[in-house]
């Protein structure tokens, strides 16, 4: 472990414990939240879908130059016994550790896009003065959403602030004025808000963008399922042989090995759950309703492989 004594005891360090990451993972937020969502518990590479019921917490402890795992309660036989990776977005657990959580309460998506309305505030103006003041410059600069598919109250504020015209503003007293949601056609205000939520479907458009669109989800769809059946089969075949299922497929060899296959799923959930997020705050945002549109044909979003 090397020489501790010249260390701060609040310095941080990074250390590999052996044996660590054999325990499945479930985010600390959850816990808090009393919920037992779907996915709550994942292991690194393993099919990150699925719930384990009956699951228990644990913490890391270093104490006489040994780490400790102890429980947070009473385990009973057959209790699964797990640890928190972090209260961590999913791109982030699928970059750093190769997993990801479906429907995670930690998951955000973020959105880059709404920085592009910070252009229009001119330097030394009232208005710049009033959004710094109530601090909603870092509520643009750090937008996203939530897992389903919301902007914060803070970042609609602010974009209403960023989008109003001067009349509006003016007749509204400032920031201050702009915080609250307009929903009157005739009501001063409503053109900031109707200008706010075109923002966020315009910046929820560029991120799909990106991701290929939602023409590419039913692509997605097909390749999950083709994964799921060459994993199943791959375990099929090794169970036949008598093998051990988390060693089936070939020795490290892509298309065939479960941990690579396990992680393609994972990968494929993310992109599939990040677009569907994405789908759903366009649809909620779109001026008028009519949602996100893919070569200029309106989206039947009721079709089976689009559940939003």
């Amino acid at each position: 472990m090397g020489d501790t004594s010249r260390r701060s005891k609040t310095q941080p360090a990074v250390f590999v414990v052996p044996f660590l990451d054999a325990f499945n993972h479930r985010s600390n937020s959850d816990l808090s939240s009393g919920g037992e969502s779907p996915g709550a518990d994942s292991s690194p590479g393993a099919d990150s879908s699925m719930g384990t019921e009956g699951s228990h917490t644990t913490k890391l402890h270093f104490t006489d130059g040994a780490f400790e795992l102890v429980a947070d309660r009473s385990l009973a036989p057959g209790d699964e016994a797990t640890i928190s990776y972090g209260s961590h977005a999913n791109d982030e657990l699928l970059l750093r550790f190769g997993f990801c959580v479906s429907e995670s309460v930690d998951d955000t998506i973020p959105l880059p896009g709404c920085m592009d309305e910070l252009e229009w505030l001119m330097p030394g103006t009232t208005r710049e003065a009033d959004l710094r003041a109530e601090g909603l410059d870092d509520a643009v600069r750090t937008a996203h959403l939530t897992t389903e598919g919301e902007a914060s109250p803070d970042l609609l504020w602010a974009l209403r602030s960023l989008l109003a015209s001067d009349d509006e503003y003016d007749a509204l007293g400032g920031a201050l004025g702009m915080n609250k949601t307009f929903t009157g056609i005739d009501e001063v205000g409503s053109g900031a808000q109707l200008a706010a939520e075109a923002s966020l479907a315009l910046a929820c458009e560029r991120e799909l963008t990106t991701m290929g669109g939602l023409a590419a989800y039913d692509e997605d769809v097909l390749n999950l399922a083709a994964v799921d059946n060459v994993y199943d089969e791959v375990i099929a075949e090794c169970s036949l042989d008598g093998g051990d299922t988390d060693r089936c497929g070939g020795d490290g060899e892509d298309g065939n090995d479960t941990t690579y296959l396990r992680r393609l799923r994972s990968a494929l959930v993310f992109r599939m759950n990040r677009k569907r997020i994405l789908a759903k705050a366009m649809e909620r945002y779109t001026p008028g309703g009519f949602g996100y549109q893919e070569e200029e044909e309106e989206l039947n979003y009721g079709y089976p492989s689009r559940p939003w």
